[in-house]
């Protein structure tokens, strides 16, 4: 996946906001471009930067298409492979969107303070491979891949959207 941004939103009842007003500047935005191989291990350190003390009500992400030419990423904002009974697979989907984990509630707001060391976001890819029936999927050019995106090379744009939804719902899920 590739990350134009990261934000973390303070809380209105964060304690250490200095001038006493709250407002956008409060908030710590993480500028990338982050790709993220989200098979790659169990934790994946994005940034290594101070969080102030207080408390976040929001994390956003900003999906974006990657720039890096040299990236297989290039030109797409998610990229995922591997085998449909026996056939390989690629999905990918150049969507530019912003997906928040919004924490209205004020007892599961994140709260940053001289304890924690790290922030991390469990995202659970079976989950989102669990709400879609990827069986449907064709390879309609007869290549030996099944391709999976909105170019419809193979016919399968609808599932592309589909995928790109549970992605989404995926990370909505997150904030219960």
């Amino acid at each position: 996946m590739n990350f134009k941004e990261i934000e973390l939103e303070r809380s209105e009842i964060s304690e250490d906001i200095q001038d006493g007003f709250y407002g956008s500047d409060d908030d710590i935005e993480l500028q990338g471009p982050f790709e993220i191989d989200l098979l790659a291990g169990n934790s994946i350190p994005l940034a290594s930067i101070e969080i102030p003390n207080g408390v976040y009500e929001e994390i956003e992400f900003e999906f974006d298409k990657s720039e890096n030419q040299d990236s297989e990423l290039f030109g797409k904002s998610m990229k995922l492979t591997g085998q449909i009974d026996g056939v390989p697979f690629v999905f990918w989907h150049d969507f530019d969107e912003e997906i928040e984990i919004d924490y209205e509630d004020a007892n599961t707001n994140l709260v940053i303070d001289n304890n924690i060391n790290e922030v991390r976001i469990n995202f659970d890819l079976n989950s989102v491979l669990g709400m879609i029936d990827l069986t449907s999927a064709t390879d309609g050019n007869a290549d030996g891949t099944i391709e999976i995106s909105p170019e419809d090379e193979d016919g399968n744009t609808d599932l592309a959207e589909l995928l790109k939804d549970a992605i989404k719902t995926q990370i909505d899920l997150m904030e219960d």
